[in-house]
């Protein structure tokens, strides 16, 4: 399948383990201008069944299904089951075998359709190879996740021990080719309530995405910190 490599909504996000890079990805992703990291979804959404106000509640509905298991899935919005491939697997190839590579069709469409798509990544490598492919991509990059993990770590009882974040190697720490991100997002900001909310209005002004609804985001919000905390 032959993919516009030259798009200019795709949105490429990194972050440390932990770092809270998921949340944004969906932040952003509750706009009718974005997708989730699911292809049914994305699916139903292309054909205008999905709108707003059901990604909200998915993303409720799933965030109260890890507090019952006290199992942390991702709410199954993760990049290898929406792009084919993990960046992990996208890391070990050649950036012909990432052009040439057989992307779903939903890809093609959401790109047709002129809607935002995310990619995560934890590695600053592989930030190279993307810039290399998809020469317009648009970067957020964070910082001080140990900040945000530290005091998920630090309030976490003994009951909610399974979202404790075991330390990680951080490689933003190690090699730095940050350079020409869009934006540089805080993780101390997810701290306050107001500050994430305001921050995330931000981004969506930033990249011209439609749809901010501060009351959705406070929701989705607090949820989560319920959910990790």
């Amino acid at each position: 399948m032959n993919l516009n490599f030259n798009y200019d909504k795709i949105i490429v996000v990194k972050y440390d383990f932990g770092g809270g890079g998921r949340f944004l990805i969906n932040c952003l992703g509750l706009s009718n201008d974005a997708t989730f990291l699911c292809p049914r979804i994305t699916k139903l959404q292309l054909l205008d069944k999905f709108p707003t106000e059901k990604k909200l509640k998915y993303l409720l509905a799933r965030l109260k299904k890890c507090r019952d298991t006290k199992i942390w899935d991702e709410l199954d919005l993760i990049d290898k089951t929406f792009w084919g491939i993990s960046d992990h697997d996208f890391f070990f190839r050649s950036e012909e075998d990432i052009i040439n590579y057989n992307y779903p069709e939903h890809i093609s469409k959401c790109i047709d359709n002129g809607k935002y798509i995310f990619i995560s990544t934890h590695e600053d490598e592989y930030i190279q190879k993307l810039r290399n492919c998809w020469g317009n991509c648009k970067y957020i990059v964070f910082k001080n996740e140990n900040v945000f993990k530290d005091a998920r770590n630090n309030m976490i009882d003994g009951d909610h021990k399974y979202f404790r974040i075991k330390d990680k190697l951080n490689l933003s720490s190690i090699k730095n080719i940050n350079e020409g991100y869009d934006f540089m997002w805080d993780s101390s900001w997810y701290l306050s309530e107001g500050t994430t909310v305001k921050k995330v209005e931000e981004l969506y002004d930033y990249f011209h995405i439609s749809g901010f609804d501060a009351t959705m985001i406070s929701k989705y919000y607090n949820s989560w910190i319920d959910t990790i905390f």
